[in-house]
Order: structure tokens, then sequence, then C-alpha cells
């Protein structure tokens, strides 16, 4: 029988060598271990150098032992193999558009700053809600500012420039430095915007004939247009820029405004320009859903006016490329129904001239437009 000392070495050998057989490479040494007796004699001992038996008077030197290294799974084995991935580049292979160009935008932002827009009779009791009196105009500057410094520092090349819609005409508010011919001092965007602001025409000093015109949205449109085309042609950079235009208006449409804001429309469409459109009226504006919806920008009346901010931050900070990964609110419907040229009212059938497609709501003997008579040659 062995000595205490060699049974209780054995029993650690038998505890150390019986869970991981599978890791050496001598089988038979496996074997003996795992058909060992409880009780061995000392020529079934078996060979392991470490082992120091206090009766034996030999000294048992072991085989070599080479451990074999574990082998990963497949799925570890793939991991490893694979090199690591950054947080960008796996947010490029979950967006539409593979190896698209991280590039900035050049934002047209388009003020509604009339007077009667802001200083309208309060709605009777009732009416319905969401219109920009709910808002203020202070708070409505305060908020158009916090949103423009949050739209520069979401990119470091965003540039941007601010037009006014006022009832005398359409003021430059504020430009980025890198869009300006001359170039000049860099200051704050919120600071200079909220001074322009203030220095616009006040309605005492202007005559009550302008007061009483509309906001010339498309004039501001147009006005927009050709800034980006000049902006992108002589500006450094601003070329390589996604150009789009957000106007946030308060006014309803205008009968008149309805050619020049289809031409204006049309012309977006052409140059691949968006048009997004947060309306602050009381109504509906079938002028700006129809501009949404043919140059693919985004048209949303805010149930809320006095939580502006909000909506620009959530919806309109954000640019076409990337609101395809957002949960965006849908428009409910476009009013196509297009206006007439003689009473500038929608209709829902009408006639149009066969020279020049003008549509007219009633019959009539010769095109306004064009000139062109109807009437000649029939007998």
């Amino acid at each position: 029988m062995l000595p205490e000392n060699a049974k209780q070495n054995s029993q650690d050998l038998r505890e150390l060598t019986q869970p991981g057989l599978a890791d050496y490479e001598d089988e038979d040494y496996a074997d003996l271990v795992d058909h060992a007796p409880t009780t061995l004699a000392a020529d079934k001992l078996p060979d392991a150098g470490f082992l120091n038996c206090a009766s034996s008077s030999r000294a048992v030197r072991p085989p070599p032992l080479t451990r074999r290294r574990a082998q990963p799974s497949r799925t570890c084995a793939t991991r490893a193999t694979s090199p690591p991935r950054s947080s960008r580049a796996m947010a490029a292979e979950a967006a539409p558009g593979e190896g698209a160009e991280d590039k900035g935008s050049l934002l047209i932002l388009l003020l509604d700053t009339h007077p009667g827009v802001w200083d309208a009779p309060a709605p009777p009791r009732g009416a319905e809600q969401g219109c920009a009196l709910e808002l203020g105009y202070a708070a409505f500057a305060e908020q158009v500012c916090v949103f423009v410094n949050a739209f520069l520092l979401l990119h470091p090349q965003n540039r941007l420039a601010a037009l006014a819609l006022h009832c005398d005409a359409v003021h430059l508010l504020y430009e980025s430095p890198e869009l300006r011919a001359r170039g000049g001092e860099a200051t704050p965007a919120a600071a200079a915007l909220l001074c322009a602001l203030g220095r616009l025409p006040s309605p005492d000093a202007l005559p009550p004939s302008a007061l009483l015109r509309t906001s010339p949205l498309s004039g501001a449109l147009s006005r927009a247009l050709c800034y980006l085309q000049r902006a992108q042609r002589g500006a450094a950079g601003a070329a390589a820029l996604a150009p789009r235009i957000l106007a946030l208006s308060g006014g309803s449409d205008t009968a008149g405004q309805y050619v020049p804001m289809m031409n204006a429309i049309f012309a977006a469409q052409s140059a691949g320009v968006p048009l997004d459109a947060c309306l602050l009226g009381a109504g509906e504006s079938a002028y700006l859903q129809q501009a949404a919806s043919l140059t693919g920008g985004l048209y949303l009346r805010p149930p809320r006016p006095a939580a502006l901010l909000q909506y620009l931050l959530s919806v309109f900070a954000v640019d076409p490329a990337a609101r395809a990964q957002l949960r965006l609110p849908q428009s409910r419907g476009v009013d196509f129904r297009a206006s007439c040229f003689c009473h500038k009212r929608p209709v829902d059938v009408g006639l149009v001239c066969s020279v020049c497609l003008s549509i007219y709501c009633a019959d009539c003997a010769a095109c306004s437009t064009c000139g062109a008579d109807y009437n000649e040659g029939v007998a």
C-alpha cells in the first residue's frame, strides 16, 4: 500500500487530469489516469515527477506533457480574424448609398416677418388652433436663433443664409462668412441674426399700402435659388455642399402668386434643391405642399407652434440623406389642384389653352396669357 503522501498526491493528480484529458496529446497516459483504481500499487503509480513520495526511495520522472492549444469554435475564429469596425463604418453599412461622401449642407432659411402675420387680431374662441400668434414674434426669433446655432454645429462644413419675407421686400439677414463675396469677420450667427431682425423696417415707417401686401413667398424662393447658384459658383467649397431651402411661413396662399410660385417650384425641382416648409399659419398651404412634394422636401404644420424649436431640431435639422433612417411625420395629403389664370382660384375642372397651357375656370374667347383667339377660323 502507498503511504498517505502518495495517496494524496495520486488523488490530486486524478482531479487535475480528469476534467481535461482531451487537452493532452498522450492518449495512453489519459486512459491510464481515467481507469486508475482508488488504491494503486507502487508499480502501477503513474509517472509524475512533481509527486514527491516521502517513503519512496526513487524519484519518479514524468513523461513530457505537451498541453494542446484550445481550438476556438468556428464563430470565435471568425470574430478573431475579423478586423474591428468603427461606429462610423457600421453606420455607413446601415445607411443607404454605401460609400457616400459625408458632406455638409447649404441651407437657405426663409423667415416670414410680415407684420400682418404677427400683429393680426387674435382668433375667436373655438377657432382652429395652431397659428403663429400662439408663439409670438420674440419667441419665434429666439427659437430660430437656437436652431441656427444647432445647425451650424452639426457639421463643420454646414453653411447658412437667412432671408426675411417682409412686407416691403425680401431682405438678406445673415450669411456665413465663407459665402460672402468679399469675406469678412466671423461673427456669432445668433447675434448677427438678431441684430438684422431688429433693423427691419417697422410698420410705422412704411406706407399703409405696403402693409396690405402679403408675404412675398414666391419672390423669396426665386431669390433663394439665385443665391444658391451664385454661392455654388463663387464661394470656395460651396459646390460640394448639399443645397436645400427651409421656409418658415405664417401667411396663407395668395391667388396672385400661383404662377410665379409654380415657376420657382419647377426651377427648384430642375436644380435638385429640396424645399422644406414649416407652416405656422392657421390653415394649410397648397403651394408649400406642392413645393415639398415635387422637390422631395418635407411639409409640416406643427400642432403646437409654441414648441417650434422641438420640430426644427427633430425634423428639419437633419439633411435629406439621413432622413431615411428616421421616422419623420408624414404629410396627410397634398392639394394638387391648379388655380385658374383668370380669377386665381383653385379649380377641380377647368379649360386649358392649347397654345400656352393656361388654365381657365370658364369659357373665354381669347387667352389672356398668349393672346390666342379661339374663335378665329370658326364659321
